[in-house]
């Protein structure tokens, strides 16, 4: 099945369709390269559900600092935020992206990549966590925490690249907010204590990640570029008549053979 890469949504988010065909071809197309970019995920740490730890939704300031509300039992799972360099790939058929609703988000500008360059590559499918709780539950989960307990740091190594960059929530449950927010203090400028919720705030509250079926090559962060050949590419998506014509005119000028380039179903 093919992969489908969606490039610099950020630009289409701004409506910017100029610059987002610019940067695809210029930074994509052109070297033919993919580049990895860093996204937060997670490691779960497995806690003892008898101690109490405070709502950071119950925080509020006192003299000489904060304090809590509400305190709560400890969840089963604690989550440490790490960044992890990775490409993003749809994994779906193509006759299926025309109801991919991330395609509002992502946009509509990608490369198909062959199935040759997924084995080549090693690009793997995430693994989404059905429920929260699953995740205290999850065998390597718990191998990792008993390679952390006996110091075991190959394993912790092996383990931790493992739950972190192959597994992601189902959905952004408030739990998650909860089990890794971090209350950040600190004093303005006219020396009053001020405080704030860290919380995973590129998603709303609910959104449910498995629409995106996402496949993922994850690299260091000094890691050059993901390389690909023309032979790797199956076609080329465009939003709209204007843009497939502006990339058939550019890849022609570079390109010993342009693939065929296919307008995003609607």
């Amino acid at each position: 099945m093919p992969l489908c890469h969606f490039a610099f949504g950020g630009l289409h988010r701004e409506g910017n369709f100029s610059k987002q065909v610019d940067e695809f071809f210029e930074k994509i197309l052109l070297p033919k390269q993919l580049k990895a970019s860093p996204c937060i995920e997670f490691m779960p740490v497995l806690q003892s559900t008898s101690s109490y730890t405070g709502d950071p939704n119950s925080v509020r300031v006192i003299d000489g600092g904060i304090t809590f509300d509400r305190w709560e039992r400890t969840l089963p799972v604690g989550l440490l935020p790490n960044d992890v360099h990775m490409v993003s790939f749809v994994d779906i058929p193509l006759s299926k992206l025309r109801t991919w609703a991330p395609s509002e988000h992502y946009g509509k500008l990608g490369v198909v990549f062959t199935d040759k360059f997924r084995k080549n590559k090693n690009v793997y499918r995430v693994y989404y966590y059905p429920d929260f709780i699953s995740l205290a539950h999850d065998p390597k989960v718990i191998r990792l925490d008993a390679s952390i307990k006996r110091q075991d740091h190959r394993a912790i190594e092996e383990l931790s690249r493992d739950v972190i960059q192959k597994r992601k929530p189902a959905k952004l449950w408030p739990e998650i907010n909860n089990a890794f927010a971090a209350v950040k203090v600190g004093i303005d400028e006219a020396g009053r204590t001020m405080f704030e919720k860290e919380t995973y705030s590129r998603y709303p509250e609910g959104y449910d990640f498995t629409i995106e079926q996402e496949a993922r090559i994850a690299t260091h962060a000094e890691a050059t570029p993901i390389e690909f050949s023309e032979a790797d590419v199956l076609k080329i998506i465009a939003p709209t008549e204007q843009i497939k014509s502006r990339l058939a005119t550019l890849l022609s000028g570079s390109w010993q053979s342009v693939p065929e380039i296919i307008l995003y179903p609607s």
